[in-house]
């Protein structure tokens, strides 16, 4: 038996650099943080031919590199 459960409401942020963070939404303090693994890290775009900017902005966010 679960005696004194409270259920906890949460809040969900995220940022562009692909990480996630989780709050209690009662007091306000920060439980976990989740990152995104970036599949393009490093890879190096500039230069390359044949790339529209909605591309380049996708693989920019993705860990990219101009």
């Amino acid at each position: 038996m679960i005696r004194n459960f409270k259920p906890q409401i949460t809040l969900v942020s995220g940022s562009k650099g692909g990480v996630i963070k989780i709050w209690d939404f009662d007091s306000g303090d920060y439980i976990r943080r989740i990152k995104q693994k970036l599949e393009c890290r490093g890879m190096k775009i500039k230069g390359t031919k044949g790339l529209s900017e909605i591309r380049i902005k996708f693989l920019n966010e993705r860990g990219a590199v101009d």
